[in-house]
């Protein structure tokens, strides 16, 4: 794993303890996780998931406008 061994592993691990402490360490662990979730979702493309439902959502009120448009022009007739 990226050349690094047992005794590198430890003295990293004693490292991120000493940083962190104890009680932080699974709190320091999940919020790395998170980032790295999040920045494979952003890399396989889930933004542009999300901005092609808020298009679609836009676009059909644009429709829903021009029909209430319609409507309006249709009872004034």
């Amino acid at each position: 794993m990226f050349g690094l061994g047992t005794t590198e592993l430890l003295i990293i691990a004693f490292i991120l303890v000493l940083i962190f402490g104890l009680g932080k360490l699974p709190h320091a662990a999940k919020q790395l996780g998170l980032g790295v979730k999040n920045f494979q979702d952003s890399v396989r493309g889930k933004d542009e998931e999300q901005a092609s439902i808020e298009d679609k959502s836009a676009d059909r009120a644009t429709r829903d406008a021009a029909v209430t448009s319609d409507e309006r022009v249709d009872t004034k007739a």
